[in-house]
């Protein structure tokens, strides 16, 4: 494996002030600026994925200040590429469908990848040794922690947003209850992983506490990745078959319980299985007949080979252009990207995956982490166009690009340490 200790020997130095301001807005900052924007949305103040909300704007703030920071920094012209490539697709689309308002909301969707590049390049070129991957890690931890808060915080008082709008599930004052529980269970996952080969230190009851507000969003994913979580942070432990051994023994005394508690806690789950008509459409939420009547649709156009190429934009998506009059997500990256950017855009989404896969390939738990987001985005979406869940996709690559990077100088070292 490959030590990321060894980006840099040890440097001792003072933080850099512009790395510092970057983490502070992005980790402490936005969390309160979308548990307002979730606040509005959930109240019916302002429309779910409406244009220049709260969230958008503060990011598109941030977005000036990343642009300002990558100015005149011999910036790869690809960037450049992108940006043009999606908004001219946008363009393009609102040429067939004529609507001012689709064209702002088509502009707002191919800015949030924008908004993904430009943090990434920042990023890169910020984070450098071990002290910088160490602060990085440490303002994920604070980031975290207060989406935690927010979270115990609302399922003790009965304040904030419903998952569902019944049963139990707490999405607190964010307005995307599966977005939230993808974060924060990747997130977790990631902290896990980077204390595992030492980068950086949390106390473990730290990481359980965080673990643990994941299943209070009562989302399937939500629940898996708090279970994931805590399996890790055990298996990990120098005392994992102590502590699995007084689990297993638990849940076997306890199981009553413990069937008890899971079907007065996660009702709307139970359900949704009961009404399921098999594994795969409980799984799918519905999605498999969403892109089954998108391609139906799409196909009924005769769709040309350019289409095919560049997509129609994010308000047309797979809809006729002459007749689109509402947005319509499949809430599923995959399927979403062909249809919005086409195929060009969906085989660089694919690339990009090997790249990462590539980076982290010798780093079991930071590739299992990536697979895992890109799954879901796969999936179940809600990563790259969530303002909050495809933040783990940016840092997760940037770990793999540094990894590689490392790996050419060729200083390749075995490390396997337990969580204390």
């Amino acid at each position: 494996m490959v030590d990321i200790k060894q980006l840099h020997k040890p440097i001792h130095k003072k933080p850099k002030k512009e790395t510092k301001t970057l983490l502070s807005i992005l980790f402490v900052v936005l969390p309160f600026v979308d548990a307002l924007n979730g606040f509005l949305v959930v109240n019916g103040f302002i429309p779910e994925g409406g244009v220049f909300s709260p969230s958008q704007l503060a990011r598109m703030l941030l977005s000036l200040y990343l642009v300002v920071f990558l100015y005149n920094r011999n910036v790869s012209k690809v960037l450049y590429f992108f940006i043009l490539y999606i908004f001219l697709v946008e363009v393009v689309a609102s040429f067939f469908h004529l609507n001012l308002m689709a064209f702002i909301f088509g502009a707002v969707y191919s800015y949030k990848i924008t908004y993904l590049i430009l943090l990434y390049l920042t990023l890169n070129f910020m984070v450098n040794d071990e002290q910088d991957i160490a602060m990085l890690c440490k303002y994920i931890y604070y980031n975290l922690l207060i989406i935690a808060v927010f979270l115990f915080f609302s399922s003790v008082t009965g304040l904030g947003n419903s998952t569902y709008g019944h049963g139990f599930g707490t999405k607190s004052f964010f307005s995307s209850g599966n977005g939230l529980g993808l974060y924060l269970g990747v997130f977790t996952f990631f902290l896990i992983a980077m204390k595992h080969i030492n980068i950086i230190k949390i106390q473990v009851y730290k990481l359980a506490f965080i673990s643990c507000s994941i299943a209070l969003i009562g989302s399937k994913a939500a629940l898996l990745l708090c279970v994931l979580n805590l399996f890790l942070i055990v298996y990990l432990s120098r005392y994992r078959y102590i502590f699995l051994g007084c689990v297993l023994a638990f849940i076997y005394y306890m199981q009553n319980e413990f069937s008890e508690a899971f079907s007065l806690l996660f009702d709307v789950i139970i359900t949704r299985f009961e009404n399921a008509e098999n594994i795969w459409m409980y799984l799918g939420s519905g999605r498999i007949e969403y892109i089954v009547h998108a391609y139906d649709v799409f196909m009924a156009q005769i769709p040309s080979p350019g289409r095919v190429l560049f997509g129609m934009g994010a308000f047309t998506s797979f809809q006729n252009p002459s007749l689109v009059m509402a947005f319509d997500t499949l809430e599923t990256d995959l399927f979403d990207l062909f249809f919005m950017y086409g195929f060009l855009f969906t085989f660089l989404y694919f690339l990009f995956f090997v790249v990462g896969v590539i980076g982290l390939r010798k780093h079991k738990l930071l590739l299992c982490c990536f697979t895992l987001l890109y799954l879901h985005s796969i999936l179940a979406g809600h990563v790259l166009f969530n303002g909050m869940s495809s933040i783990p996709l940016v840092v997760l690559f940037l770990m793999s690009k540094k990894i590689t990077a490392k790996e050419t100088d060729g200083a390749v070292v075995t490390m396997e340490k337990s969580i204390d």
